[in-house]
């Protein structure tokens, strides 16, 4: 780790223990169910949080893609946020099976450590709104949650 990533790491707590929830306008972000999708149990709870104390009041989570499509099938979502690299189905193809059978205009948010320009720019391709790089700082993912639902007028 580097003294940067640290210094992120430590904002990111702090962000957890003295939480500020995001200004959205009109938008209730307790009426939303959000979908988190990683393999580590330790980043779902940490992104559970982040969540939580963005807003949302409705959370689910799974370990990997597979599990995600199966709940989706019988649940509709308001926001699907997804690591890269998972067992048994990765974010890339979770994404590419919602938006061709499942929600196809839901907002996804990739969360990954992945660096490869090429491998992110086809996650992008297959309907990725944003990709948010770890690690992360709650407030960035605040503001890209901020940016997306605007971009597609829920705020």
């Amino acid at each position: 780790f580097s003294i940067d990533n640290l210094r992120r790491a430590l904002h990111a707590i702090l962000d957890l223990v003295d939480p500020r929830t995001l200004e959205l306008g009109a938008l209730n972000l307790d009426d939303m169910h959000v979908l988190l999708v990683d393999d580590s149990t330790p980043v779902r709870r940490f992104m559970k949080g982040v969540l939580a104390n963005i807003g949302f009041g409705q959370i689910s989570d799974v370990a990997n893609g597979v599990m995600a499509t199966e709940l989706m099938k019988d649940t509709l979502f308001d926001l699907l946020v997804t690591d890269y690299h998972m067992p048994e189905m990765d974010g890339k193809a979770l994404i590419k099976f919602v938006r061709e059978e499942l929600q196809s205009s839901i907002p996804i948010i990739m969360v990954t450590s992945d660096e490869n320009v090429c491998r992110l720019a086809g996650v992008q391709q297959q309907g990725a709104d944003a990709v948010v790089s770890k690690p992360f700082e709650a407030k960035e993912v605040q503001a890209f949650i901020y940016q997306l639902l605007s971009d597609i007028d829920l705020l």
